[in-house]
């Protein structure tokens, strides 16, 4: 475990482990710190953070339908939330393309606020509600 005193970066985060048996990493700081928050945002159905039931994304009503009516509203809701909750990057714009049925590829375009000469980042998440939520 990382002892918190020998961090030198202001923003960080514990690195979160994928898989139910997995362990937590050591941290994540810089790009990748911000990209981690972006995929939890996406990865978090609203009401389920039992301290602010409104954090997170509402992907889940969108499951069932078909990939080409899912994939704009599903753009648009991770694109909200984002804005909402992610407040020291600036979005570009979110496209979320279906893979397979509940399978979407999320492509997120950002950078860092207030940083004009700064190039986008794309985050690409692939989002299996079979295997994820």
């Amino acid at each position: 475990m990382t002892d918190r005193r020998t961090i030198a970066n202001i923003h960080w985060q514990i690195k979160l482990a994928r898989g139910a048996d997995a362990a937590p990493a050591g941290i994540v700081t810089d790009y990748a710190d911000i990209e981690q928050e972006i995929r939890t945002i996406i990865m978090t159905p609203l009401g389920s953070v039992p301290t602010n039931p409104l954090k997170g994304c509402d992907l889940l009503p969108l499951i069932d339908l078909p990939g080409e009516q899912a994939a704009p509203l599903a753009a648009q809701r991770i694109y909200d939330a984002l804005a909402l909750w992610v407040q020291r990057i600036e979005l570009g714009t979110v496209s979320v393309q279906p893979v397979a049925v509940h399978h979407w590829r999320v492509l997120v375009p950002w950078r860092v606020k207030d940083d004009v000469l700064a190039e986008f980042q794309t985050a690409e998440f692939d989002i299996d509600f079979v295997k994820d939520i």
